[in-house]
């Protein structure tokens, strides 16, 4: 917002125009341009003052870095200033924000003769952001300027306070102070921190197609020190544009080593703001050109529907109905909240946005229920519409439910253990050719680390769908998630405790008349739960079940242990409970757990093991087995009963609210039971939770969440052999997941169990260090792969022999270590004694056997012996195909490594053919983010380039080099190897382009 006028400051000529074209001058013919750069100057600057750097010595000239420096990284654009007068301190204009950015969409529109043919990207300086954000959304909402937004290929705020600024007051009261010399505080009041008006224009904002993917929000690290403008140094300082205000939602952001007021002026070409500011400038006029092509081809498809076309008529099955529970029978009151959720997350409620809209409310106050019911008055007054229910309590349940909802759409390869099943799901459901109508339901958005990201995994909100036909509603008991979730504060609905009418109906649903006959205490009661909906309901069935009275239950209740009640309402406040929010539900559920203990030991038992585990979605085949099935039945009775557990509708698991999850689990620990407990817990475990392969990945992908919970508490359990075994398993599914980090961070962790208990001689410490060797080898790390290889094979000849097949898999991934490394001869040498050795042992047509004969073809190719390579390489495939298929891994890297020799012969046709189909076999059989298919996607890509086919294969690059950063991370030797191979690429296509000239 700063208000960045001096003393020296140029004024505006009303006779210069709008918009003025910097680069290339007006006069120069000869460069071509096909791209806008346009930039919008800050409040109280201009065009001539906002962008130059001025020396303070005078010994340089000034830099004005649009005309100066910005052309030798965009050589072909033409980069424009927009002219307005922003002034606020003196002889200032009457106007506001949204005045300014409508002046700005018809500017642009009028400079362009009335149609914006080419692609543009704007930067705006603080205020300069806001007219550019509005004036899109003015633009999209604006049938004659739509084009405007479309051909926005790229945004680039400098420190735009889109949530406003916390030196506001300060702007107002200097406003106030100049008011003599004319000054204006229109502006300035719309930049008040958290202004209503800016919240909802983020959103407005949020949702314009494709935007949020081209903006890339810088924001500054220092204080600024207005005093200094004055020579009164520290008088007036702050933090003017805070990052979360700088950053819109959902959007890239980067730092800047500078205060406001320097944001947007660069000394020169190596000044470390202008770097980081024209990388991402210089990337996103790269890719212009496809995102304009992208976004014309959805606009003819749905031009093409609108039209009939029956090419574009996509089946849609359904409607689908994937809600876990049954209908709450016992739902009292919430009408008004009902109705009002009706109004915004029908399908019909918004024809032009996917509506989002969250129920926030404290744990416990019925938020799940609330969604539940209306998801039902939704499916009965809409039932063309199809309804999906997630938790999103963690990773893994999060993946499972789309992956559910995945198998209920048919999209194909949902079930082949692919890593990337939110993203298909999310594409689906995003499809603007698709007619169905959804309602798409996420409970328990509470934490902002797994919605918003961290180090360990993308961001859930990453993953949510965006089509006009559909409606989100999320569940939330922490506003700050809704808020970054781009919610407005009117879509935002608060549920509190009941009113006492019907918190007085709810109790009194399963009671008789006698216990509730007592009006006094009946009241007091519901004053003592605060008519928290969880709290009255467990009560309600508690005393359904002893059938005492309202007034003996809170009886028991102020007789509670105080201290352990004290104890308990601190854990809560922990999980974003308000300061100062009473916490009795706390003393109802340990009274709960007392009765049950004494009355029901095995729904205590019950109760007990599934607090250890996950909240969502718990198999009841992880319970420890009872003596009697009658017992274990009634022992779910009493816990679903008292509302600690609620049954899923569709298969038998549970889900376990979470407070009541934390009070059971601390209510173990105060009577000395944890260890005891856990341990139990882990020895359930690893008898349900089998070996994960692709066979049995039903059973344990619907397990690892609850396994990965348990093992949170492995410090209580003293039997290392058995976490040793559940870590190993964990480690195992990760990597079959595609999850290499924490696979290679669950295998650290047995490696130190190991220690513990022998060391290379405890039995499986070969295994562990091969299947770690395998890991780091997909990491990248090939040096620590060889060395933990040669481990491996030492340990396990000398266990198992050098014949054993573990021996000589372990034989075989050493010699691709060795391949990966450059170490090619050495790499035949093995494979040619190994597959001497296997055909012997194993046979001719055994998968290891195969498996080491690629390994030959690999290490001759790339010592230039290509012929002998090809008839190794189609040997080898034909014998896989035959053995294990056409669409078996093995079988695609066969055929992977016979399309590389072919093209390495120069027989491009074939090697096209056979590459373009081993790409849609990997994309369907193990997903398009899997290492291997990314290393085809770049086969494939110099297969194209060697034929002089350069824009294809840049994209292609592209595209891999995008892929490779995002699952592999930008300094994998990989990553680095697939950015090099573009630079080449270019650099061949641009000496084809000088040599056809």
């Amino acid at each position: 917002m700063a208000a960045n006028q001096e003393t020296a400051e140029p004024q505006l000529p009303p006779s210069r125009p709008p918009l003025e074209v910097l680069y290339p001058d007006p006069k120069d013919k000869s460069t071509e341009t096909y791209i806008d750069i346009i930039a919008v100057h800050g409040l109280g600057s201009s065009v001539d003052w906002s962008w130059t750097w001025r020396d303070k010595s005078g010994q340089s000239p000034p830099v004005h870095w649009l005309r100066d420096l910005l052309p030798a990284i965009v050589p072909n654009a033409r980069i424009i200033v927009y002219n307005y007068d922003s002034k606020w301190h003196s002889n200032a204009p009457k106007v506001r924000l949204q005045l300014c950015a409508e002046d700005l969409v018809q500017s642009v529109f009028a400079f362009c003769g009335g149609r914006v043919h080419r692609p543009v990207i704007f930067i705006g300086h603080s205020l300069g952001g806001l007219v550019i954000q509005h004036g899109l959304v003015h633009a999209h909402s604006t049938e004659a300027y739509t084009e405007l937004p479309r051909r926005t290929v790229g945004f680039l705020p400098l420190g735009s306070p889109f949530l406003g600024s916390k030196m506001h007051t300060f702007a107002n009261r200097a406003a106030q102070f100049m008011s003599l010399s004319g000054s204006h505080r229109g502006i300035i009041d719309e930049l008040e921190l958290n202004n209503p008006a800016l919240v909802e224009k983020i959103e407005e904002f949020c949702q314009l197609p494709d935007m949020t993917a081209v903006t890339r929000c810088f924001f500054e690290l220092y204080e600024t020190d207005y005093g200094r403008r004055f020579r009164i140094p520290g008088m007036v300082t702050g933090m003017v544009v805070s990052e979360d205000s700088a950053c819109v939602p959902g959007c890239e952001r980067f730092p800047l080593q500078t205060d406001h007021l320097k944001l947007n002026k660069y000394s020169g070409p190596n000044d470390r703001s202008f770097l980081s500011v024209s990388e991402q400038i210089r990337k996103l006029y790269a890719n212009a050109n496809a995102v304009v092509h992208q976004r014309n081809t959805l606009k003819s498809l749905w031009s093409l529907k609108s039209e009939g076309a029956e090419l574009l008529q996509v089946p849609q099955e359904g409607p689908h109905w994937l809600v876990p529970f049954g209908r709450n029978e016992g739902f009292v009151g919430r009408k008004a909240m009902i109705e009002q959720l009706l109004e915004v997350v029908a399908p019909d409620a918004s024809t032009d946005n996917c509506q989002r809209t969250a129920i926030e409310g404290l744990g416990g106050v019925g938020k799940t229920h609330i969604a539940l019911e209306a998801a039902f008055q939704v499916r009965d007054r809409y039932p063309d519409c199809s309804i999906f229910w997630v938790p999103a309590v963690g990773v893994t349940s999060f993946e499972n439910a789309y992956r559910e909802i995945g198998r209920r759409l048919g999209i194909e390869g949902i079930d082949q253990g692919r890593p990337d099943v939110t993203e298909l799901v999310r594409d689906e459901l995003s499809r603007e050719d698709a007619s169905m109508k959804w309602l798409l339901i996420i409970d328990n958005a509470d934490d902002t680390e797994l919605l918003f990201g961290n180090t360990k995994h993308i961001p859930l909100s990453e993953y949510l769908p965006f089509n006009k036909n559909g409606s989100i509603l999320f569940t939330t008991r922490n506003r700050e998630a809704a808020v970054k979730l781009g919610i407005s504060e009117k879509s935002i609905i608060k549920a509190t405790g009941l009113s006492s009418s019907e918190a007085l109906e709810m109790l009194q649903m399963n009671l008789g008349e006698d216990q509730v006959g007592d009006a006094e205490s009946t009241t007091n009661l519901l004053d003592f739960l605060t008519n928290l909906p969880l709290a009255i309901k467990q009560a309600s069935a508690f005393m359904a079940t002893t059938k005492i009275t309202t007034a003996r239950y809170l009886d028991m209740c102020q007789q509670s242990d105080k201290s352990t009640i004290k104890m308990l309402s601190k854990d809560f406040k922990d999980l974003g409970r308000y300061k100062g929010t009473k916490n009795p539900i706390a003393a109802t559920w340990l009274i709960s757990f007392d009765i049950i203990t004494r009355d029901h030991p095995l729904a205590s038992q019950y109760l007990q093991f599934l607090s250890f585990l996950g909240e969502k979605d718990i198999p009841a085949a992880l319970l420890p087995p009872a003596d009697d099935e009658i017992d274990a039945e009634e022992a779910i009775g009493i816990l679903k009963a008292y509302a600690f557990l609620s049954q899923r509708q569709e298969r038998q698991s549970f889900d376990i609210h979470r407070l009541v999850r934390l009070a059971m689990r601390n209510w173990v620990e105060e009577r000395g039971e944890r260890e005891a407990c856990v341990t139990s817990v882990m020895k359930r475990l690893d008898v349900a939770f089998p070996f994960p392969n692709r066979g049995n990945m039903d059973i344990w992908l619907v397990c690892l969440p609850h396994v990965q919970a348990a093992l949170e508490f492995r410090e209580f359990v003293t039997d290392i052999p058995l976490k040793r075994g559940l870590l190993f398993n964990v480690a195992v599914a990760q990597s079959d997941l595609g999850k290499f980090t924490q696979a290679e961070q669950s295998y650290q962790e047995v490696f130190r169990l190991e220690e513990l208990i022998g060391g290379e001689d405890h039995p499986g410490s070969s295994h562990t260090v091969h299947n770690h060797a395998t890991v780091l080898g997909y990491l990248g790390r090939y040096e620590e792969a060889e060395e933990r290889h040669r481990k491996a094979i030492a340990i396990m000849t000398k266990e198992y022999g050098k014949e054993h097949h573990d021996t000589l898999l372990a034989m075989n991934n050493l010699a691709l270590d060795l391949f990966n490394r450059g170490k090619y001869k050495e790499s035949e040498e093995l494979s040619r004694e190994l597959i001497e050795l296997e055909e012997r042992v194993l046979g001719k047509e055994d998968s290891v056997t195969l498996d080491s004969k690629n390994g030959l073809g690999n290490a001759l190719a790339l010592q230039g012996r290509a012929e002998e390579a090809e008839v190794i390489f189609r040997e080898t495939l034909k014998l896989k195909e035959k053995v294990l298929g056409k669409e078996h891994f093995a079988t695609l890297t066969s055929r992977n490594n016979l399309a590389s020799i072919l093209k390495m012969q120069k027989k491009y046709k074939e090697a096209e053919r056979l590459q373009r189909q081993t790409v849609k076999l990997k994309e369907k059989t193990i997903g398009r983010e899997h290492p291997d298919t990314i290393g085809s996607l770049s086969v494939l890509a110099h297969i194209i380039g060697a034929q002089g086919k350069f824009q294809e294969a840049e994209q292609m690059h592209r595209r891999v080099v995008e892929l490779m950063d995002k699952v592999m991370g930008s300094e994998h030797p990989l990553t680095v190897i697939r950015r090099n191979d573009l630079e080449k690429l270019l650099y061949d296509k641009a000496a084809a382009e000088v040599a056809a000239d």
